[in-house]
């Protein structure tokens, strides 16, 4: 079947088609590793390809279910691999893992800290003016400060209290999650990191800006809401050899349970040795 044909169908035709074997498996991850290949160089959708791994699974057999045989994406791979770093090294050291999260949508205190950081970016240049005694200007900070200082001037009391009250409320739910958990377990970055120059504060372009570091900070803005302390470890290594953290967060008030347990991290997989290749030596 041509991949015209084959791109009239979902994930569920494409199934059913397996299932009656007007189509296999390998095809169809065939015709889908075509398309990225044809694709991808314009949009840059598919960061790490697992083609040889998407091979060996078919050929050690696929489990039943309603996908069987369809080839899919994974959000974040890098997410994924840091984080079963994270679980093989606190399994290791004997504790319990099982998956959970606070039940909370992330982004809308994300959006409120946004409305308080630009208050206090522009009280602090306020200040900053009245101690020199002139008006300060563009020119005088980076230009994402100054972006965010005007975000500060253009909101109001009343939206600088209503974000205080979503902070707030997202703290309390955190902190409801943390009475039946200890430690929260996720990737520090949604991505590997950067290279140099992607968040720039002196960039005209803020909303490519405000994307790269949104897009970055989803596990950790949470806790800059919250107040609950948390760590980031370098448990994992991307494939150019660069740190990926794997982040640990606790109930309000436990620093301690987070530096008990980043000894024992530590002392079981060292990392203090560990260079990047353009540091080794």
């Amino acid at each position: 079947m041509k991949a015209e044909e084959l791109a009239r169908y979902d994930g569920l035709g494409l199934a059913e088609l397996v299932r009656r074997r007007e189509v296999s498996a390998a095809e169809l991850l065939d015709a889908s590793i075509a398309r990225v290949e044809a694709l991808n160089p314009e949009i840059n959708a598919v960061v790490t390809r697992l083609y040889d791994q998407a091979r060996a699974a078919i050929a050690a057999g696929l489990p039943a279910g309603p996908f069987t045989g369809v080839p899919y994406l994974l959000n974040c791979p890098h997410d994924a691999a840091v984080e079963r770093a994270g679980c093989r090294s606190r399994k290791r050291l004997g504790h319990r893992v099982e998956e959970a999260s606070p039940d909370i949508d992330a982004r809308v205190p994300g959006e409120a800290t946004l409305v308080v950081i630009g208050g206090n970016v522009r009280a602090t240049l306020e200040a900053r003016a009245a101690a020199l005694g002139r008006e300060l200007g563009p020119a005088d900070v980076e230009r994402i400060t100054w972006a965010r200082a005007s975000e500060g001037r253009a909101s109001t009391a009343a939206d600088y209290a209503r974000s205080i009250g979503v902070m707030h409320r997202a703290g309390r739910v955190v902190a409801h999650f943390f009475t039946g958990y200890n430690i929260l377990l996720s990737p520090t970055m949604c991505r590997p990191p950067h290279p140099l120059g992607v968040i720039d504060m002196m960039t005209d372009d803020i909303e490519r800006y405000t994307k790269a570091v949104l897009g970055t900070i989803g596990f950790t803005s949470l806790f800059n809401s919250s107040g609950s302390p948390a760590m980031s470890v370098p448990l994992a290594w991307s494939q150019a050899g660069l740190p990926l953290g794997v982040q640990f967060a606790a109930a309000y008030g436990g620093e301690a349970t987070l530096l008990r347990l980043g000894a024992q991290l530590e002392s079981a997989q060292p990392w203090a040795d560990r260079r990047p290749p353009a540091m080794g030596g």
